[in-house]
């Protein structure tokens, strides 16, 4: 994931100046922790992406290493309610590094790290062995992730239209 952002930002960039970059993550139901992280490191150049507690599997905080790469880059990020888990992660990243503006609903508040534990009857059992936390020590697990501005899409608004006013929003800030 961070690989195919990094060459599309580089693509755009080329010949032209690249004013802003819109990160639409809505509906996206999360994926893998390392995209996440991977992903929130191209935007960062210090400070934790995200923290882990877990009884059984012991604490983790994963930091982001020093770059400058896309520093000068505005970036949006669009979230709904319907943005979980690797997602929230990635905002919570940029948001509260001050990295990104946050546009949209307030996100899902899936924030757990399960696990699929095999059964002799052939089954498993899947287990919530961690919890995900904001580089601020928030608990993402049941809170969302609030965006710094309140946007819902209109219904009656074309998503373009939409996409553009989100941009315009994230210039301004």
């Amino acid at each position: 994931t961070a690989n195919e952002i990094k060459r599309l930002i580089d693509e755009y960039m080329l010949g032209s100046r690249l004013k802003v970059v819109l990160l639409d993550l809505r509906n996206n139901p999360g994926g893998l922790l390392s995209a996440a992280v991977e992903s929130a490191d191209l935007f960062l150049n210090q400070g934790t992406i995200v923290s882990t507690k877990s009884r059984s599997e012991g604490d983790q905080a994963f930091q982001a290493l020093p770059s400058n790469e896309f520093s000068d880059l505005k970036v949006g990020i669009l979230i709904n309610k319907r943005s979980a888990s690797a997602a929230e992660v990635f905002t919570a990243a940029l948001k509260e590094h001050g990295r990104a503006w946050v546009v949209g609903e307030k996100s899902y508040g899936k924030g757990v790290v399960q696990k699929l534990f095999p059964l002799p009857t052939g089954a498993a059992l899947q287990m919530t062995v961690s919890h995900y936390y904001t580089p601020k020590g928030t608990m993402i697990e049941g809170t969302g992730i609030q965006p710094n501005q309140q946007y819902a899409l209109p219904l009656e608004m074309k998503e373009d239209v939409y996409l553009q006013q989100v941009a315009e929003m994230v210039l301004k800030h």
